[in-house]
């Protein structure tokens, strides 16, 4: 872990990170000791019922996740236990367990929030493309158990999608209040700052992590208007790598 803290660390930070530090460094050698046995695994799982695999996962893998959820907030990820990158452990924990269960649960949410809110800009643009690809397969899922919770889980992977396409040296408008208080006050659900971008739709087109925002609206395809693009060039790669295959007038 780095010892390094962000801008506005205060000794509160430091406090917390120095308690949470033995905790996290045990779970992020537990992990990285076994998260190969369960990568091999996946395969199995696939033919279980959801409610199947929600029982293993729940049960077998989200206690490790919970484990790099503790994690000190806002603090530059490094090489920690001699030679283990902290920013590829939580994003193979992230796919790993997206393989396992692709649907909303716990520890799922709990990552994918670590990424959207507590970590760091630099290192959100350190984010390997594959991942980004996963993060974008997370945030196009409309298939979810729970209707409620799951729209919450797509809105935070696009979220994490809009941080890694910032400009270089954009700084995020500081506000007096936090969104979340301001939900609460005005009896909106508790998780209503996380779903800024529910509605808005990822850029279908192939490798392309562009999502919306409530100004930039992307057009549809006009034969089949499930497909959206951010530009005509994603569209003509998405229309030869497949697209022209399945389209369909709605």
């Amino acid at each position: 872990m780095s010892d390094s803290y962000s801008d506005d660390g205060s000794d509160d930070e430091r406090y917390v990170f120095e308690m949470k530090s033995e905790k996290y460094l045990k779970a992020v050698g537990n992990f990285n000791r076994d998260v190969a046995s369960f990568e091999a695994i996946i395969p199995d799982l696939v033919h279980l019922s959801n409610k199947e695999r929600g029982q293993y996962v729940a049960e077998n893998y989200q206690p490790y996740l919970f484990g790099l959820h503790d994690r000190p907030k806002r603090v530059k990820m490094g090489i920690v236990l001699g030679n283990i990158d902290e920013l590829k452990t939580i994003c193979r924990g992230l796919t790993v367990g997206w393989r396992l269960w692709p649907d909303c649960w716990a520890g799922l949410m709990m990552m994918l929030d670590y990424l959207a809110d507590h970590t760091l800009t630099p290192d959100i643009k350190r984010l390997d493309p594959d991942f980004l690809q996963v993060i974008k397969e997370i945030g196009k899922n409309e298939d979810w158990s729970n209707n409620v919770v799951g729209p919450d889980l797509a809105s935070q992977a696009k979220h994490i999608l809009s941080l890694y396409n910032l400009p270089a040296g954009y700084k995020k408008k500081v506000t007096l209040i936090d969104p979340w208080i301001i939900s609460m006050c005005m009896g909106l659900p508790l998780s209503a700052k996380e779903f800024e971008h529910t509605h808005h739709k990822i850029c279908d087109g192939v490798g392309c992590l562009e999502v919306e925002t409530d100004t930039v609206k992307f057009k549809h395809c006009a034969k089949c208007k499930k497909a959206f693009y951010h530009a005509k060039e994603c569209q003509s790669k998405a229309w030869r790598a497949g697209h022209k295959k399945v389209c369909t007038s709605s």
